[in-house]
Formats: C-alpha cells, structure tokens, sequence
C-alpha cells in the first residue's frame, strides 16, 4: 500500500500533497474537493492509505466522502416525528380550537406531547405570533392546573398576546403576576413594559404612568422602551410637561433614546401647543446623531399644521425630500392639510399627484385635506372634480369629505350642487352628519333659498341628526334674508337649548325686529 501524507491550508486552499506524484496530487486535490475545505487557520494532517495504489483509489475515496458526507434532510414524516415537529403540530391543532373550549380540548389536543415549562414557553410564543390569544390563555390555564412550574416568561408572553385584542386581560395577568399567584415568580421589566402597552391600547393613560412608577418601585431599572410607552402615553394627552420629564430622566440614568423616543416628545410638545419647543428637538435630534424617519417628519409637519405655522410644515416636508426620506401616506396628508390651511387647492392637488407619482395610493383622508383645500381656497369646482375622481378609484368617501365639498359649494353660491351633494350622500349610504347639514343650510342661507333651507332643516328629523346652534342659525337667517321673519322667530324659538350666536340680535335688529319681539 502506499500512504500519502499531506496537510489542509488554510479554507479556500487545495490541499498540498507532501510526495511529488502528479497521479498522488490528482488524488488528493479530488479528495480535497469531496472533503471541503478545513476550518479557516485551522490545519490538520490527514493520512489516507491507498490500497492498491491508484486502482482502487475512486472507491476508497468514496468510502471517505461518504463517512464525511452530511446526512439526507429527513423526509416529512421523520420530521413530525422531532420535537420541534411536534410542537408544531400542537400549536396547530391549538389554534383550531374554538374559544368556548375546555381544559379538556387541550389535553386532546397536547396528545402524547408531555407540557414542560420549556415546551409551554415554545407552545405560548407560537400561539402569540398566530395571534391566538384566547387558545394561549386557556393553555396557560390548563398548564397551572396540571402544575406545570410558572415562570415570569409564561406570563409575559401571554400578556403580550392579550396586549392588542384583550389589553384588560393583559392587565388582569399583571395584577396575578405582582401580587404572586405563582409561588416564586416576579413581574420583571418586560412585564412591567407589556403592563403600560396593554393600559395604553385600552385607553387607560394614568395607568400607564401608576405602572411606570411601580416599575422603579420594585427596584427595577426601566428600559428605552418604558421610557418610549410613558412619552407616547403623555402624548396623547398633549402632556409635554410630563413627557419631557420623562425624556430628561433618560439622561442620568444613562438609558438610549432613539428615534422614537424623539418622535413621542416632538408629538407632546406639538399636541401641547409647544410647537417652538417641539421644533427645536426635532432640530436636536440631527445634533445628538438620531436619524428622522417618515414618522418623526409626519409628527413634525402635522404639528406645524395644528399649530398655526403651515409654511414650516411645507417647509420639512421639502427638507425631508432633499435628505433622502422616503414619504409616506401619512406625510403626503399632512403637508395636504398644511396646504389647507393656506388655502392653496394648487398645491394640494399638485401633492396628491405626486402621491401616485411615487407609488402610493392617495387614502379617504387624502381626499378630505385636498377637498377642504379647495373649499378655502374658493374652487368648488376642483372640491367637486375630486370627489367624482374618488368613486373613480375606488376610494370611498367619508362624511368629512362630503361635507367638505358641500361647504365649497355653498361658499362659491352653488346652493343647487351643494343640495345634490347632500341627497347623494344618502343615496350611495353615507350618512350625513350635523356638519353635512349646516353645510347644506349655509350654502342656502348665503343664496336666499329659504324653502330649501326649510325642507333641510326639517330632513334633520327623518334622518335623526341633532340640530346645533349652527343649524339654527342658517334656518333663521335663510328665512330673514327671505323676508319670512315671523318663520325666522318661530325657529329661534323652537328649541329651548338654541343661544343666539354673537352678533345675532344685531343682525335680526337691521331687519326690523330685535331677539325680544
């Protein structure tokens, strides 16, 4: 027999024989190729004894390639067969049951799987990310009757389930959680920070901050991302106070704001009527290294909008452009409303084609912020072209489009479109709302119609739309301005919870007659 000696190189290298023959080269190259290449730095003498010399080389040689092959992926029914398989197919059959399920439709659907503390971790995660709340509640439930042994995991990821479609039940599993239904197992931040999520999905903004409170309590450090759900919580509040409390807090503590906790405060502030101070993070976000994305730009623009600076909204919108940040739909709509409040129906119309120009399709509130642009800005007819475009597209309107277009009408002296408009509205289901009404009643008190005021005002009771001080008020001009003045008295007088609007008495006094008679 002859043996060749030879040493792998370095990965990526044909390994070099020790001997000069070009047949003994050959072999090793071949094996070489079947063995793959050694570990990167990692040389090691391999020693191959060759019987027969070359004649029996191939076969010799896939006797090695085989022992190092790796082995065949195994079919479907080895699979199902592992555990991972089988807790699949748990999970699967979990998911199926209905929520009116016993402890007993789970125990037939475990089977033969025996419920460790470990597999009731994978069972609860596969469930949470099928979104199967319900099946994951009755499964933990099941698990504490057959003493299963509870960990803090268990909890958190069924809270996080529940955190969306059942937040209360999410709660409920934090209270048994703190106050130690299972022997030995402790809320830790991701229970604590799961608590504020599911608090804050149900609506319950003090409770989100009494959970943040507690979670220093239990002597636990909170993370960015408690920081993040306490600063969106007092957002939503237009609580900037707190929210930048809790946003300088951040520092001292040495805890990592990111893009999102900039977003939250920048929203607090703007919400808050803080827009210089919502500006000058959004300015400090570049100076501390944190990139805007689409979000932090949408909080931005449409905090200028609601605070009275819309040229400064149209203004980061352009900045975003020249950075580089790709809008999305709710900052095309922001910048729309910016453009509605300048009353330019130009450059709102010249958005929402740049919308489709992009790749994005233009939504309800789009449509709205573009239509109300043009009412302001005195185009009826673009407000109406847009609406007819929507059916054209597909997109629904909505009562705030519709009355949008109403008011666009009534204000340009088109009370007869303004009256089509509003039949139409309840001819395709769309119920008008009390809004759509005085749209309708302002477009016929500004022409003079007052039997068409009446008929509207008086359509208010078939659809059982409440009537306001605006409603009264157009009804009693519209018949002023038709020189039906007792009708405009006994209108004025017909409901004991109208005030007459400022200027009101004034008004009916040029007419001949004052609010007293």
């Amino acid at each position: 027999g002859c043996v060749a000696s030879f040493y792998f190189k370095p990965a990526g290298r044909a390994p070099r024989p020790a001997g000069g023959s070009a047949m003994l080269g050959l072999v090793c190259s071949l094996l070489g190729a079947l063995l793959g290449p050694a570990p990167l730095y990692a040389p090691r003498r391999c020693v191959v004894r060759l019987q027969g010399c070359v004649a029996s080389t191939g076969e010799e040689l896939g006797a090695v390639a085989a022992e190092r092959r790796p082995p065949p992926p195994p079919d479907g029914a080895a699979h199902r067969n592992t555990t991972q398989g089988r807790l699949l197919a748990c999970a699967s059959r979990l998911q199926v049951l209905q929520p009116s399920a016993t402890l007993l439709s789970i125990g037939h659907a475990l089977r033969d799987q025996p419920l460790t503390a470990h597999n009731l971790t994978s069972l609860l995660l596969l469930l949470k990310r099928r979104r199967r709340w319900k099946q994951a509640a009755l499964l933990l439930e099941y698990a504490q009757a057959n003493r299963v042994p509870m960990r803090t995991a268990h909890y958190n990821l069924l809270m996080s389930a529940c955190a969306r479609g059942s937040p209360r039940r999410a709660l409920e599993l934090f209270d048994q959680l703190r106050s130690g239904a299972s022997p030995g197992v402790q809320p830790d931040s991701v229970s604590f920070n799961t608590a504020m999520s599911a608090a804050s999905n149900a609506g319950d903004l003090d409770q989100v901050h009494t959970i943040f409170g507690e979670l220093q309590a239990h002597g636990l450090v909170p993370t960015t991302i408690s920081f993040n759900i306490a600063i969106a919580a007092a957002a939503k509040t237009g609580d900037w106070q707190r929210a930048l409390a809790y946003f300088r807090d951040m520092e001292p503590l040495k805890i990592e704001r990111t893009s999102v906790t900039y977003t939250a405060v920048i929203d607090a502030c703007a919400r808050g009527g803080e827009l210089q101070k919502a500006l000058t993070l959004f300015t400090y976000m570049e100076v501390a290294g944190i990139k805007r994305n689409s979000v932090t730009y949408a909080v931005g623009i449409t905090g200028c909008a609601r605070g009275g600076e819309p040229e400064r909204g149209l203004q980061l919108f352009e900045q975003m452009l020249e950075r580089g940040v790709t809008p999305d739909v709710v900052v095309y709509n922001a910048a729309i409303a910016c453009c509605a409040q300048l009353r330019d129906a130009p450059g709102a119309v010249a958005l929402l084609d740049g919308m489709r120009g992009v790749g994005l399709e233009p939504t309800a509130v789009s449509y709205g912020a573009a239509v109300s642009a043009c009412e302001k800005g005195g185009d009826w007819q673009q407000a109406v072209a847009l609406l007819a475009g929507m059916w054209e597209r597909k997109v629904r309107p909505n009562t705030i489009v519709y009355s949008s277009a109403i008011s666009a009408c009534g204000s340009a002296g088109e009370w007869r479109r303004a009256l089509q408009l509003l039949d139409e509205m309840i001819e395709v289901g769309i119920q008008p709302n009390t809004i759509s009404y005085n749209a309708a009643l302002q477009a016929c008190e500004r022409s003079g119609v007052w039997r068409e005021a009446v008929r509207v005002f008086e359509s208010m009771d078939d659809a059982a739309v409440k009537r306001d001080t605006v409603t009264y008020n157009a009804v009693v001009r519209a018949c002023e301005r038709g020189g039906q003045f007792e009708m405009a008295y006994d209108y004025m007088r017909a409901s004991s919870a109208f005030a007459a609007p400022e200027g009101f008495a004034e008004y009916s006094a040029a007419e001949g007659y004052t609010a007293e008679g």
